[in-house]
């Protein structure tokens, strides 16, 4: 019996990670095409766009590379930048080691489609078919749409959106999607337990957004985003603890 339940988990894991994937894959979808597209606009080739999105996989490392490509900026200053901003991986895959796969191959390539869209998918008891299914999903949805973008530069209105839209729009909806689905489960989690518990989660979720309001006064809209973090993450570690 438990091992007809074993193999139902099993056939179920790929739906699974499909059906929470998608959303967020189409999230970062008009993302990637915004970049394809301005990099289109930066003279930047169709390979250049597939390798940086296929192996650099960085949603802002790559916007942050592109105005410096046009000054001749060395490969080691764009290397360094790029390492710079995403260092904040390095938490993340150490948190997501246990649900990897056990071959290092699989798991090398599994710990490169890591991003912070797929780590706030995932859970802490996926198994590895639904942690796969849920980073291929999303890393391909970004290197097929940066594809996309670059192809439909020519009709896309990219001066009329960078004008009426600021570029950080889009990834910070996707992180305010991501934040919310977490703290919705978060939430449906505490009121399964206790009342005291739940009422406790709304008072958690009132304090981060008072935090970063107060940092973004203090930092501004754009240096706020890695102390908010920071401070947010020990706090709602915490939160988690008592």
């Amino acid at each position: 019996m438990t091992s007809i339940r074993v193999y139902a988990a099993s056939e179920n894991a790929v739906p699974m990670g499909l059906q929470r994937a998608f959303p967020v894959a189409l999230a970062v979808a008009p993302i990637s095409a915004l970049f394809g597209a301005l990099a289109h606009q930066a003279d930047w080739t169709l390979l250049e766009v597939i390798l940086i999105s296929a192996f650099g996989f960085t949603g802002s490392g790559q916007f942050a590379a592109l105005p410096f490509t046009s000054e001749s900026v060395g490969l080691f200053t764009l290397l360094l930048l790029t390492a710079s901003l995403n260092c904040r991986y390095i938490p993340l895959a150490i948190a997501s080691t246990d649900r990897l796969p056990k071959a290092k191959i699989s798991k090398a390539i599994a710990g490169h489609m890591l991003g912070d869209e797929a780590f706030a998918t995932e859970r802490a008891n996926d198994s590895v078919t639904v942690v796969l299914t849920i980073r291929s999903c999303i890393f391909a949805s970004w290197v097929l749409s940066g594809i996309a973008g670059y192809l439909m530069a020519d009709i896309l209105p990219i001066a009329e959106i960078s004008e009426k839209l600021p570029l950080t729009f889009p990834a910070s909806a996707v992180l305010l999607f991501l934040c919310i689905s977490q703290l919705k489960a978060l939430t449906k989690k505490s009121a399964e337990t206790n009342q005291s518990s739940y009422f406790l989660t709304v008072v958690a979720f009132s304090l981060a957004i008072f935090i970063a309001l107060a940092l973004i006064s203090l930092i501004g809209p754009i240096f706020f985003w890695i102390p908010c973090i920071a401070c947010l993450a020990v706090f709602f570690w915490w939160v988690d603890k008592t």
